[in-house]
């Protein structure tokens, strides 16, 4: 079962092996909250989805076969899950998902503009949150991930499934403009940031 996340870039970009009923094309980035807002037709043996400059070919797909409960619009299908750095506030997150391969470049993890959870998965990704208060989870790969755009303050860096349990068990240096982050095979490096900003309340354990 596969989301197909898409960015907000004014392009026409395809998905090839759509799957209905298990797999899920993600929006929210678009900025569209329900089924109405698209655009939707049969283009031969595709079907076109678009809103505005943003553009999708579903690859030997059927508009017949196509309906709202195969999207995640923004606003949902969302909750705060297990994780809530601050109660009081009650934080609903845009959860926002790496493939198995490696996310970088034109393909890196893309957060919205609004609140998001970004899951790191295997290879070597590049995870950018954007705006809002954001949370890299990040997965058991063996590989070094980046980390774009923290914001000290705001956003969080969830190594819960590290096995890690207290800040002194991180190996954690100035490396260039970056901070590396690092327990046994795991490597996170946070890009533009400065080491003396990174305390164990940056952290999910």
């Amino acid at each position: 079962d596969d989301i197909f996340v898409m960015a907000i870039d004014g392009d026409r970009d395809e998905i090839m092996d759509f799957t209905d009923g298990d797999d899920l094309i993600d929006i929210s980035s678009w900025g569209v909250t329900d089924y109405s807002m698209l655009n939707i037709t049969q283009d031969g043996a595709s079907v076109r989805v678009r809103h505005e400059l943003e553009d999708i070919e579903i690859k030997f797909a059927t508009a017949a076969n196509l309906g709202a409960d195969d999207f995640i619009f923004a606003g949902g299908p969302i909750d705060p899950g297990p994780i809530d750095p601050d109660p009081s506030e009650n934080p609903i997150y845009n959860d926002v998902f790496g493939t198995i391969g490696d996310d970088r470049n034109d393909a890196r993890i893309l957060g919205t503009t609004g609140d998001d959870r970004l899951y790191d998965y295997d290879g070597r990704d590049e995870m950018l949150g954007r705006a809002g208060d954001d949370i890299f989870v990040m997965a058991i790969d063996g590989d070094r991930d980046e980390i774009m755009d923290f914001a000290d303050g705001e956003d969080l860096i969830d190594i819960s499934s590290w096995g890690v349990t207290d800040f002194s068990m991180l190996n954690i240096m100035q490396d260039g403009a970056s901070v590396r982050v690092r327990h046994e095979l795991e490597d996170i490096e946070v890009k533009g940031f400065d080491l003396a900003y990174l305390t164990n309340v940056d952290f999910i354990f």
